[in-house]
This record gives C-alpha cells, sequence and structure tokens, in this order.
C-alpha cells in the first residue's frame, strides 16, 4: 500500500463495501460525459429520471459570465480546504445566519 493510502486507513477498509453498493441495479444507469457539455449531461439525466427542468439553460454568454464572476471570487484564494462561493447569506444547519463573525438566527 502506498503511504498516501496508509493515512486513509478507513477510506481504503470502504473500498469493497462502495465497489459491492455500486453494482446494485439502481446504478445501473452510466451517462457518459465525454463531448458533452454540463447542460447536455443535466439534461439527459432529467430525461432519463423523468423529470422536467424548470429554468431554461444559461444562455451561452451568461454561462461565460457566470463562471468568470467564479474565477474572479476564486482568484488568489488556495482550492485545498474551500468552498465555491455562494449566493445569499450563508447558514449553519440549525437555520441561523452568519453575519458579522458571529451566527445570526434567520429573520423573515
Amino acid at each position: 500500500m502506498r503511504s498516501g493510502l496508509r493515512r486513509e486507513t478507513w477510506a481504503v477498509q470502504q473500498i469493497p463495501r462502495c465497489v459491492t453498493a455500486l453494482t446494485q441495479q439502481r446504478y445501473a444507469t452510466h451517462v457518459h460525459t465525454e463531448q458533452r457539455t454540463t447542460d447536455e449531461v443535466v439534461e439527459w439525466i432529467a430525461g432519463d429520471a423523468g423529470l422536467t427542468l424548470q429554468a431554461p439553460r444559461l444562455a451561452p454568454w451568461r454561462y461565460q459570465l457566470r463562471r468568470l464572476e467564479i474565477g474572479i471570487a476564486t482568484s488568489g484564494r488556495s482550492t485545498e480546504g474551500s468552498t465555491p462561493p455562494s449566493r445569499g447569506p450563508r447558514m449553519n444547519p440549525d437555520g441561523l445566519e452568519h453575519s458579522q463573525g458571529r451566527w445570526d438566527a434567520r429573520r423573515p
């Protein structure tokens, strides 16, 4: 076992269980993502699941603008241990809003 895997013994021990679980019927559908855009993959999954998407695709220029916004927001930051930028206030699982270094109850 490589030295990197020795530090992750719990994760390595889970591999057989996870591989077995992935052979179940619920995971029988595989999505081939090569040569497909993100929107095409989303539409394929929705169609396969019998779902109708509510929001239309972003126009190409809006998609590029969104990618630029994310790139600017994350530039200069280390990606290790960071989360992508979110829209709106940050909420913890108890419904408290993070504001100025403290958690405040969310107001209606």
